[in-house]
């Protein structure tokens, strides 16, 4: 098939499992296209099971990592690693973190995650990953429903947003995040976005940060 048959043909598919809750099985290389769609991934070798789990487990630990030979093999050393290639003194391998936790948390029915161009870092202060900056396609009918499912949170079609946007009612759009507050929250080392941004807080969010010592702007 070719890129727009493809398409077509997962709007289908989405479509179909919506209407009928049925289990489809799918064999492609392609694995970009398919990953916000399927729920489970059976990646083969040489006629052999390489590795067997659901989606959302192989997309918040796998991770490619490339660069000079000798500081990829640093960084990557205890790692379980999976594929390694090597031109000239540049080395990329894919690896899988031990935890599988995710490297922050995302809405399921804000930004399409295929779509997005996320910077994060790692920001001990909070125990986490931490994103800088970011730009994304909001999501569409498609993307909503399988990111809602994936995070089985099926039950938010039922909010006015979702089931305007599912029943085909509202426009596709863009937009950024917000950088600026997120990189001087991280320069200066604060544990709460409110803590370098101004906005209006709930009395259980300040409840809840005052008790940790975390004044709010």
């Amino acid at each position: 098939l070719d890129v727009v048959a493809r398409e077509q043909f997962y709007k289908l598919l989405l479509e179909e499992y919506a209407a009928s809750g049925r289990t489809f099985v799918i064999s492609t290389h392609i694995i970009e296209e398919a990953a916000d769609i399927l729920e489970e991934v059976i990646i083969l070798h040489q006629g052999k099971v390489l590795l067997e789990g659901d989606t959302q487990t192989f997309v918040d630990s796998a991770r490619h990592v490339s660069g000079k030979a000798e500081e990829v093999d640093a960084a990557t050393a205890g790692l379980e690693v999976h594929h390694a290639e090597t031109v000239g003194r540049s080395k990329g391998v894919t690896v899988f973190l031990k935890s599988g936790n995710k490297h922050d948390g995302r809405a399921p029915d804000y930004d399409d995650w295929s779509l997005n161009g996320d910077i994060f870092v790692d920001y001990p202060t909070i125990g986490r990953g931490l994103e800088l900056s970011s730009m994304g396609i909001r999501v569409d009918r498609e993307s909503l429903l399988s990111q809602l499912k994936s995070e089985n949170a099926l039950d938010r079609l039922e909010l006015p947003f979702h089931k305007a946007l599912a029943d085909g009612q509202l426009p596709l759009s863009i937009g950024g995040g917000i950088g600026q507050s997120r990189l001087c929250m991280f320069i200066l080392g604060k544990r709460h976005i409110g803590e370098v941004q101004p906005s209006i807080w709930s009395q259980r969010e300040l409840d809840e940060c005052e008790a940790k010592g975390i004044k709010l702007l």
